[in-house]
């Protein structure tokens, strides 16, 4: 799936928000390589999301509402996508999440916004 999603042209990003779920809870899998590969994906989105683009809400699956805005893509808004999970039913997914965006804060650090480490 990274190799896929590191192809997606910049007014197809709108497939990102529906492989996030699956990528989060794949960090969290017994299996090493499946971890591994998960978090893989999850950098991958990033990078694609921080390289700009569109994220057409109205295709994303729920999201179908009259009126509903496009979001310009940037890991500042991939990292609100995935934050969503904190929302999760399951302790399990929202675990995941935090694991996911410790990541993410890691892989990003210096790209976040203006957030600084402190040093």
């Amino acid at each position: 799936m990274a190799a896929l999603v590191s192809r997606l042209d910049l007014d197809s990003l709108h497939v990102i928000p529906s492989l996030i779920p699956e990528a989060v809870l794949g960090t969290k899998e017994p299996s090493e390589k499946t971890r591994k590969g998960a978090f893989d994906l999850i950098i991958t989105m990033g990078n694609k999301m921080r390289g700009g683009g569109v994220v057409k809400r109205s295709m994303v699956d729920g999201m179908q509402e009259d009126g509903i805005e496009d979001a310009d893509a940037s890991i500042e808004e991939f990292m609100t996508m995935v934050a969503g999970g904190l929302a999760g039913a399951s302790p399990h997914m929202i675990s995941a999440t935090i694991t996911a965006i410790s990541r993410l804060v890691f892989e990003f650090k210096g790209t976040i916004g203006n957030w600084r480490p402190h040093t």
